[in-house]
């Protein structure tokens, strides 16, 4: 009994671990987004983590398209140094990317064109 217990208790520990650092991680990505979406006045932004370790943010607005190359970039290296400060006391993202996608539809074609800026040197 004694031993089933402790299995039991264990398996909750790591669950309750695991779910507790999932938390943070959401948590993070909605102050993030809410950022974003309240300094470029867009809600059509997406933010991604893969690997605890790479952030992805891509904004599907149409009013990205006529910005210039260099105003692109300087708005992923802003989002950089905003990730960067939300995620002071955590985990370091180690990469980040900016994506602009532009979607067209015509009918039953769909075309999407991407632009990708690095969020860090």
């Amino acid at each position: 009994m004694k031993r089933i217990n402790f299995t039991i208790l264990t398996f909750l520990l790591i669950l309750f671990i695991s779910c507790s650092n999932s938390a943070e991680e959401f948590l993070f990505m909605k102050e993030l987004k809410t950022s974003i979406s309240d300094k470029y006045e867009t809600e059509k932004v997406e933010i991604k983590i893969n690997n605890k370790t790479e952030l992805s943010v891509l904004f599907k607005d149409s009013k990205f398209e006529n910005y210039s190359k260099n105003k692109k970039e300087r708005i992923s290296f802003e989002i950089g140094k905003m990730a960067m400060d939300l995620n002071e006391n955590k985990e370091k993202i180690k990469t980040g990317v900016v994506k602009f996608i532009s979607e067209e539809n015509y009918g039953i074609v769909k075309t999407t064109d991407t632009e990708s800026f690095k969020m860090y040197k």
